[in-house]
């Protein structure tokens, strides 16, 4: 995953030997029937420390890692989250599997591997949460990025220091119920540090339509199987016990914050997605403008930029089809039509044409229904002819009408004044577009009438002798 690429292929091997030792260890521990001496508290601590250390590599890479953009930060977020879902999901369903086991296998045999796998979920659980919210902590718009980081990495050292004191100096009675107060504690402080920080501006909302559905789906599934893990309880079990008290509690703690995590994303894609075809249109705008502009830097041909016009007429305006007209005097041809049928009559849009006199129409304009025109008594209108609603947009080059954009829909008021500037957008590049043309065709005439002009003059001058009788 994204989020994996901070540590390096060393890291992530050392980090697979020591948990392995860690294991291995614990076997050991619990077959020989070890006290936990002071031996054993020391192997504990090596490995506990061992595994902390490799947090160090991720905190300095989140203190330098480039902000992305929030298009990109909501993909990998959304990668991230998969991760996790399937991390838990294996977890929960080893829970099942093993629970089934009992029930045809003693569990004196099963309670030797269970723990020391229970042992490697919690370490890997805790150790991806903590580096997937360094991750999101890295990529905030805030210039306090860092102190957040380094607020929330200060807030897991004093965690372990405080849990570190309750484990070796408080009473076995009151261990666990002191570890629950120090959960509680943390949980809070952690999760206000994070909701008032993990703040991407408007990455949800901006997100496509099909990324916010898979947020909400993936957000509630999350929360149900954090709302689990929040639930479940330690038991003391002989074994490395303070690793596996340290690693099922810090778990506990990152499950809180990434509760109120998916709560808070949950809520955010609820209220966004209503209105993400609205935004998701408006992007493709803007991308739209920046598509045609690089379009009439480089085109060769008229055709090549009036196809374009209508192909992004026709996407704009939520798949209205979209016809470009160029005039020739009281005449008119169809230069380009996109979102027509194959079997459309374009005779009949030209009768159409002609009988609401588009030749005359010199400004932009909306027609919001066909009731607006007065066709002539003796014009039928066609049955393939469905056009309702109508935005039409005039086409000057050099000060003169050239032409025009029309965009027709089946359902009368269907265009508004967002929709005819941004039509107007796209003509307007046209028609600078058509006066580069021209601009180009006349320069290259006047070369080349320039260089006739030269050989004629050559030639003249061939014919007169060189030196006067």
């Amino acid at each position: 995953m994204d989020y994996f690429k901070t540590l390096s292929p060393f890291a992530i091997l050392l980090f697979v030997v020591i948990l392995f030792l860690l294991v291995f260890t614990d076997i050991a521990f619990i077959s020989a029937s070890f006290d936990y001496s002071t031996i054993w508290k020391l192997v504990d601590w090596l490995f506990l420390s061992g595994i902390l250390g490799l947090f160090l590599p991720s905190i300095k890479k989140s203190l330098h890692t480039e902000v992305i953009s929030a298009t990109k930060f909501s993909g990998r977020f959304l990668e991230t989250t998969k991760f996790l879902f399937y991390l838990l999901l294996f977890y929960f369903g080893y829970f099942v599997v093993i629970s089934l086991l009992k029930w045809f296998v003693s569990a004196k045999y099963l309670l030797l591997f269970d723990k020391a796998i229970n042992l490697v979920f919690y370490v890997s659980i805790s150790f991806a949460l903590v580096i997937s919210q360094l991750f999101w902590l890295s990529n905030l718009k805030t210039k306090g990025a860092k102190k957040l980081i380094l607020s929330f990495i200060s807030l897991l050292g004093v965690f372990a220091f405080v849990m570190t004191i309750n484990f070796f100096f408080s009473d076995e009675m009151k261990l666990e119920e002191n570890a629950r107060v120090i959960d509680t504690f943390f949980s809070i402080a952690g999760i206000v540090i994070v909701f008032f920080a993990f703040k991407m501006k408007n990455w949800i909302a901006i997100s496509s339509r099909y990324v916010i559905k898979r947020l909400i789906l993936y957000s509630t599934l999350m929360m149900v199987l954090f709302i689990i893990l929040l639930s479940q309880g330690f038991h003391f079990q002989k074994g490395l016990y303070f690793s596996n008290f340290f690693f099922f509690h810090l778990t506990q703690i990152m499950s809180a914050i990434f509760l109120v995590n998916y709560i808070r994303v949950f809520y955010l894609s609820i209220i966004s997605l209503p209105l993400s075809k609205i935004v998701e249109q408006k992007v493709y705008e803007v991308n739209s403008l920046s598509y045609l502009t690089k379009i009439v830097r480089n085109f060769n041909k008229i055709e090549d930029i009036c196809n374009v016009i209508t192909e992004l007429s026709y996407n704009s305006m939520n798949r209205s089809p979209a016809i470009l007209v160029f005039l020739d005097g009281n005449s008119f041809e169809i230069k380009s039509h996109y979102g027509l049928n194959s079997n459309f009559n374009l005779e009949n849009v030209h009768n159409f044409f002609r009988n609401i006199k588009l030749s005359e129409i010199n400004t932009s304009k909306i027609i919001y229904s066909l009731e607006e025109f007065e066709l002539n008594e003796d014009f039928e209108k066609p049955n393939d002819l469905l056009f309702k609603s109508l935005c039409i947009v005039p086409i000057f080059v050099r000060e003169k009408l050239f032409g025009h954009l029309i965009v027709a829909n089946p359902t009368e008021h269907f265009f508004d004044e967002d929709d005819l500037n941004l039509l107007s957008s796209f003509v307007e590049t046209l028609s600078i577009a058509v006066e580069n043309y021209f601009l180009i065709k006349d320069t290259i005439e006047k070369e080349k009438y320039r260089k006739e002009l030269l050989i004629a003059r050559d030639i003249q001058l061939s014919f007169l002798p060189k030196e006067l009788p």
